[in-house]
């Protein structure tokens, strides 16, 4: 499972969602960090495909963060360290302003890391945010800049560090590294009425990624090396509504039942280059993707006796991408057939389409206790993960010729992969001030070979 870049870790900041379906990088991809520590108000965790509010990548688990509402105090922040590490972050409170209250922050940041080629990363963060009332009861505007340009140091072969070619602290490529940059505007509206609750949030983020690395140094291209170009340029809109409602009692507690609604569409460019030191020289995939979902959900909790609570619950998912190829034949790959001919890898033709999928995915949780400041709990969940989009209209291979100089064919993959599954423990507060609880959990994800 693939937790590195979130492909089965759903992150989620104010609602806004930071994993990237069909990303340039990788499938999932959850940049963070553009979080500014200080200002979270809290996390929340949880483990697993249990809860039916969580859908595309939580498989192995979620984590939804919030952002405070309100500052008391303004404070300024000036931290140094080692490698040239240098933060400052500045905090101002507005109370009082335009019918609620609100803050600003500002954060900068320099690395240079302990390499020869120095990381010299630059990053600039802000926010700027209004609220009013409470996160059950209230509004919220907030706005979120951020941008990074760094210089990166990969791998390194250890043969060369052991033959004295190659500092421990050296690189093989001085021009690795990238630049990244995201702006979002996030609302929230929320009402406590009686027995019910209503939240919606609405968001749009405007993000960017140019990532340079060499995995393979010149093990394809002995003379100009292996340097690839990974770029992503996305907009993304979407929307979350919940409605909860307590409608019953059973043995005098009551009955509560959720039912909600995401909506999500990604503009995406992204492309995949061949370049040496930053400089491109062909393309091997050049794609524009619209990727669009909407998840429907419900669970109801009932604590049937003072020992026995259930949350039942389910959620159907359904994704539709369309790809096309911007890849032209001026900056298609150049290749030599077996007769020593020129030929152009012009591939972005064959590899686009349309695809859909849709998913059902139940949810069930048993809760026994408490007994003893210690309870007992069962869960079962099917959730998903999608996948890149172009994976889903390959055809031909987009960095080889057969031995006949025509085209490899290639395997496409489905959208959506299911995943389930099941937990068993327990959690105590027996001894006073410790949280302690114990596991065993199982979780299978289906092949995404067709």
């Amino acid at each position: 499972f693939n937790l590195d870049h979130g492909t089965d870790l759903a992150l989620y900041l104010d609602g806004m969602p930071l994993n990237m379906r069909t990303h340039g990088h990788a499938q999932g991809y959850a940049d963070s960090n553009f979080l500014i520590p200080e200002l979270l108000s809290y996390v929340l965790a949880r483990k697993g495909p249990y809860d039916a509010q969580d859908g595309d990548f939580s498989s192995a688990g979620s984590i939804y963060m919030q952002y405070k509402d309100t500052i008391d105090k303004g404070f300024f922040l000036l931290t140094g360290g080692s490698f040239g590490y240098a933060r400052a972050l500045a905090v101002a409170p507005y109370q009082d302003f335009a019918g609620g209250s609100a803050y600003g922050a500002v954060e900068a940041q320099y690395y240079n890391g302990p390499w020869e080629r120095g990381d010299n990363m630059r990053r600039l963060n802000s926010v700027l945010r209004w609220s009013r009332g409470t996160q059950e009861d209230g509004a919220s505007v907030t706005f979120m800049g951020y941008a990074n340009k760094w210089y990166g140091t990969d791998q390194i072969p250890s043969r060369a560090v052991s033959a004295g070619l190659l500092s421990l602290w050296g690189t093989m490529d001085p021009t690795a590294g990238g630049a990244t940059s995201r702006f979002s505007l996030s609302s929230r509206w929320s009402q406590v009425e009686g027995d019910q609750a209503t939240r919606v949030e609405a968001y749009v983020v405007h993000s960017t990624l140019d990532l340079y690395s060499t995995y393979t140094y010149f093990l394809a291209h002995q003379d100009l090396g292996d340097q690839i170009r990974q770029f992503d340029d996305r907009t993304l809109v979407g929307v979350n509504a919940q409605h909860a409602i307590r409608w019953a009692d059973v043995n005098g507690a009551p009955v509560e039942t959720r039912v909600g609604f995401q909506g999500r569409y990604d503009d995406i460019r992204l492309g995949l280059q061949e370049s040496v030191r930053r400089q491109l020289y062909d393309t091997l995939s050049n794609n524009a993707v619209g990727e669009g979902s909407i998840g429907l959900w419900t669970d109801t909790a009932v604590r049937w006796t003072p020992w026995l609570k259930t949350v039942a619950g389910a959620r159907f998912d359904y994704y539709n991408a369309a790809v096309s190829s911007r890849q032209t034949l001026l900056d298609a790959p150049k290749l030599v057939t077996s007769a020593g001919l020129p030929a152009f890898l012009l591939t972005g033709p064959f590899n686009q389409g349309v695809k859909n999928a849709a998913l059902f995915s139940p949810k069930l949780s048993i809760i026994v206790g408490p007994f003893y400041k210690t309870e007992f709990y069962a869960n079962y969940g099917e959730g998903f993960h999608s996948t890149d989009a172009r994976g889903t209209v390959l055809r031909v291979s987009t960095a080889e010729l057969a031995d006949n100089d025509g085209f490899v064919q290639a395997a496409s993959i489905p959208l959506l992969v299911k995943s389930r599954g099941a937990e068993i423990g327990a959690r105590t507060k027996f001894i006073e001030g410790l949280d302690s609880s114990i596991s065993l959990f199982w979780l299978n994800l289906e092949s995404e070979n067709q």
